[in-house]
């Protein structure tokens, strides 16, 4: 794996991250837009973070879509093979595919656990900044209504 590539567009308060995976270099980008109610905790790193997951969940997407087209081929070869006069279901072959049809499928519910997993990462990520901003601009509101009244905060 290459190292992640990120870019900061200032205009439109977008973060984008890129990364580039296995020896066919494939491309998977995420990226993470400033919502307009956080403009005044607006950080690259906090979208840099949030577009990586998202980059990382469109890897996962991938590699799920390539298990749905094993698991559909061998469940089709199998299907083909049951047709012939000659099928044995206690044949070496299809107790191969058989067990490899089974382990794909296996593959596919783990790739879709971890999609769901890294989608709640994601959501609890962004909820716990918020949770943090929320924080912050409350002790913002205190400092000021101190200073404005001209009072120590003690």
């Amino acid at each position: 794996m290459i190292e992640p590539k990120y870019t900061w567009d200032e205009a439109t308060r977008t973060a984008t991250c890129t990364l580039v995976k296995g020896r066919d270099g494939r491309e998977y980008i995420g990226t993470a837009t400033c919502h307009p109610d956080d403009e005044d905790m607006m950080s690259k790193m906090t979208g840099f973070s949030i577009a990586t997951l998202r980059a990382e969940l469109e890897e996962l997407k991938d590699m799920r879509r390539e298990i749905e087209i094993t698991v559909k081929s061998y469940a089709h070869l199998y299907s083909i093979m049951s047709k012939s006069k000659k099928f044995s279901s206690e044949s070496y072959e299809a107790k191969t595919l058989r067990r490899k049809l089974y382990h794909a499928q296996e593959d596919l519910a783990c790739m879709r656990e971890s999609i769901l997993d890294k989608r709640a990462e994601i959501k609890w990520y962004i909820d716990e900044k918020e949770k943090f901003y929320t924080t912050i601009r409350k002790n913002r509101a205190v400092d000021k209504f101190y200073e404005i009244e001209g009072m120590d905060k003690k």
